[in-house]
């Protein structure tokens, strides 16, 4: 029973934060900057779970409570904890605001893999306890919940903050000591168990069980009194009446059990119920999968996943999102045939369990269960299962792979071995990735920029290439996995770093440079100070500044201008250059591009490609003819071919770069080129 308590703790726990996650997900860069304006946008979230408050904090520790007032939490443990990128809840303590005993939800508001600030929701110790739907233990003792450390976290009468168990039951007496030590062995091994304690003249059991959550242990005290009044009567009875003593011992044990069934039943009911549907949840399926696999039939899990309830949380508000969760569960449930189910795992995930014969007939359920609700956009991913013996959590993130590897346009997809390899393999390039960056293994190569002449060196562009053993390895390989998570902002800082080195090394030789360009990741335009940080690498290297230039894809611009603005304004008044790469690729037109201050467009190769047909060549002559106008250089990438660079030339092309002039090479090799250019540019 203390171990079903336990669960259940444990999950609600794990639901909060993970619920208070999703709201740090989905605050904006507006609110997580201004966190006392944002004080009203949580007054739905603290009725919902009676919070006591919620708050935004910044990264030194300041944040404003519900009355406006501002305090400051700097020293708490929680705002460490999640300052270190670790969801977390605290132990009992007093409120900076008004001095109320409060638990702490902390979580880490995460941009860009860098903690930026800290959201966090505290629960008044006497609502605290309700919530975590101990009442039904209550019968047989007192529940603490406490840390590993003895410290008190959760109880339902005490509000004293500084409350120890191991100090209390220290002072109670030396006939504790051995009991007490025994406890603390127990805890150190993550052990359950129970001990004999003298407390008042009596002696009491504490019965121990460690939780997930964090150091936490869940203590029932229950006085040797308390033990003797539920035993006493079966005792006197079997005393008494002897004759009767089988029968009158099995009515009496049934009774117990039925007793002690119809409690444990009630716990876990309660840690077998979702908080949002009321139905059933993750921790239910875990641990009655069994129950539902059988050898007559094939089952599939399947994680169905929504995927646009950021959107739908900032537009219809959170308790209409609750709603829409509560409808799509119903509706999800009415699909379950006899042997099925569906459970919700956390906020906009569900776990269902189906039956199939046929790999068609499962993508037939498959397609009625995509076509249930047209409010909400999700995506799946199914796990035929094997065998029962694989663990819950190993089907999880099978399902995980399958959603992870969808083909465009493809709402589900179904787990297979390949896709495993293929992660494992993704997995293990990213690790290698982290370990060449590590080991400043990514390289500058330089492809060189002509004159109009076609003849004269005047820029260049930096590309990356991975110097692994002994193989060079291109960008294609781990450009994209780098993009996806974030990796490539390291990449682009080691180039610029190798470009600022070659730089030095050119002028201490004698040389004339030309100015490079360094890709600039859309990546680095929401990491806070990331222009101090490019200056700081290009200061170590005493590099003038107008041999180094910022290329940015027009990717960037989609739904970014204003901070991309910014960011170009502040580039340009610390006298870099930046050059808009992959023109023609999206959607911009040069009308945009030019509010932007861009100072040279570069004209994609698909454009380049295109030369020689009558609708390719007007496009190209009308956005050098425009860009002119504007003030903007042009630069045509991709030139492969002499009929190319004539035409080109022919309609007032700036630079060009490409094949036709040369292919990217190592540095020795460009450096050798720049012993051709005769005067600093």
């Amino acid at each position: 029973m203390a171990e079903n308590a336990s669960e259940h703790v444990s999950e609600v726990v794990e639901n909060e934060l993970r619920e208070l996650e999703l709201y740090a997900r989905n605050l904006t860069d507006e609110q997580i900057a201004n966190p006392q304006v944002s004080i009203d946008l949580f007054s739905t979230v603290r009725e919902k779970n009676t919070y006591n408050n919620m708050s935004i904090t910044s990264l030194d520790g300041t944040c404003y409570t519900k009355d406006g007032n501002q305090v400051n939490v700097a020293h708490r443990e929680y705002f460490q904890k999640a300052l270190a990128g670790k969801s977390n809840i605290s132990y009992l303590l007093p409120s900076k605001n008004d001095g109320t005993h409060v638990n702490v939800y902390a979580v880490p508001i995460i941009r860009n893999d860098q903690v930026v600030a800290v959201l966090w929701a505290s629960v008044k110790t006497e609502n605290f306890f309700e919530s975590l739907g101990l009442s039904g233990f209550e019968d047989y003792g007192r529940i603490f919940l406490i840390n590993d450390e003895g410290t008190l976290i959760s109880e339902r009468n005490m509000t004293d903050d500084s409350y120890n168990f191991f100090e209390f039951i220290s002072e109670t007496g030396t006939p504790n000591e051995d009991s007490l030590n025994a406890m603390k062995q127990d805890f150190a091994a993550g052990t359950d168990g129970y001990q004999q304690f003298c407390y008042s003249n009596q002696k009491i059991y504490m019965y121990y069980t460690n939780m997930r959550v964090d150091d936490w242990w869940l203590l029932i005290r229950i006085p040797k009194a308390t033990l003797w009044t539920f035993v006493a009567p079966q005792v006197n009875v079997v005393l008494a009446v002897s004759a009767v003593l089988a029968v009158i011992a099995s009515i009496d044990f049934v009774m117990l059990y039925l007793h002690v069934k119809k409690v444990n039943n009630k716990i876990r009911k309660n840690a077998y119920m979702d908080n949002i549907t009321e139905g059933k949840n993750d921790l239910y399926l875990k641990y009655n999968l069994a129950s539902y696999l059988n050898g007559e039939s094939q089952f599939a899990l399947v994680s169905l996943e929504v995927v646009n309830l950021n959107g739908l949380v900032n537009v219809l508000g959170i308790q209409t999102v609750y709603q829409m969760i509560c409808s799509l569960y119903k509706k999800l449930e009415e699909k379950m045939g006899l042997g099925e189910v569906v459970v919700h795992s956390y906020f906009g995930e569900f776990k269902l369990l189906l039956k199939y014969t046929t790999v068609e007939s499962l993508l037939k359920r498959i397609e009625q269960i995509d076509a249930v609700e047209a409010k909400m956009d999700f995506i799946m991913g199914v796990y035929p299962i094997e065998s029962a013996d694989v663990d819950y959590e190993d089907m999880c993130s099978y399902t995980n792979v399958a959603k992870g590897n969808l083909l465009p346009d493809c709402r589900y997809g179904i787990y297979t071995k390949e896709l495993h390899k293929k992660e494992v393999e993704q997995v293990q390039l990213e690790e290698s990735i982290k370990e060449g960056i590590a080991k400043q293994e990514f390289k500058a190569w330089f492809q060189p920029k002509y004159a109009m002449d076609g003849k004269n060196i005047i820029g260049a562009e930096a590309l990356v290439r991975w110097y692994k053993e002994d193989k060079i390895i291109g960008p294609y390989v781990f450009i994209p996995l780098c993009e996806a998570n974030g990796l490539i902002r390291e990449i682009d800082c080691l180039v610029l770093e190798d470009v600022c080195r070659n730089l030095q090394q050119w002028l201490r030789e004698g040389k004339n440079p030309v100015p490079i360009s360094v890709n600039l990741s859309r990546n680095y335009l929401d990491e806070p100070d990331f222009i101090h940080r490019l200056e700081n690498i290009i200061a170590v290297y005493q590099v003038p500044r107008h041999f180094i230039e910022f290329e940015v894809t027009e990717s960037a611009m989609v739904g970014n201008e204003k901070k991309l603005k910014e960011t170009i304004d502040a580039l340009h008044n610390r006298g870099f250059k930046i050059l808009l790469d992959d023109f023609g690729v999206g959607y911009s037109s040069i009308k945009t591009i030019s509010d932007l201050h861009f100072d040279t467009v570069k004209i994609d190769k698909s454009f380049v490609d295109g030369i020689g047909q009558e609708q390719w060549d007007n496009i190209i002559q009308y956005t050098i003819n425009l860009s002119k106008e504007l003030n903007m250089k042009i630069v045509a990438e991709g030139v492969e071919t002499k009929e190319q660079y004539e035409f080109l030339v022919k309609c007032g092309c700036d630079i060009f770069q490409g094949y036709y002039f040369d292919k990217p090479m190592d540095e020795p090799s460009f450096s050798a080129l720049l012993c051709n250019v005769t005067t600093h540019v």
